[in-house]
């Protein structure tokens, strides 16, 4: 990792750090997860959202529920950045 980049968290990419939200609470000022990772977990949350026929009991999951579910979003995400390597 040179100067003026950073690794993503998520797909493992070495990306300038533009290619990150700024935040005030994180190292370096910036997101530890890309904005293209960060748009393609916010569109797989929608859409699971928007297929849930029980959309107020997700908001408060806790524990174990809501560590199963974050591991299904990270595998999920992996899959789709999978397809788009060459």
């Amino acid at each position: 990792m040179s100067d003026g980049t950073k690794v993503c968290t998520r797909c493992g990419k070495e990306k300038v750090v533009e290619c990150f939200s700024p935040a005030k609470g994180c190292k370096g000022g910036r997101r530890h997860i890309c904005k293209s990772c960060l748009n393609d977990a916010k569109k797989l949350k929608r859409r699971s959202l928007f297929n849930d026929p029980w959309p107020n009991l997700r908001g408060g999951m806790r524990g174990s529920a809501a560590a199963a579910s974050s591991r299904r979003t990270a595998k999920a995400l992996r899959a789709i950045h999978a397809k788009d390597k060459p």
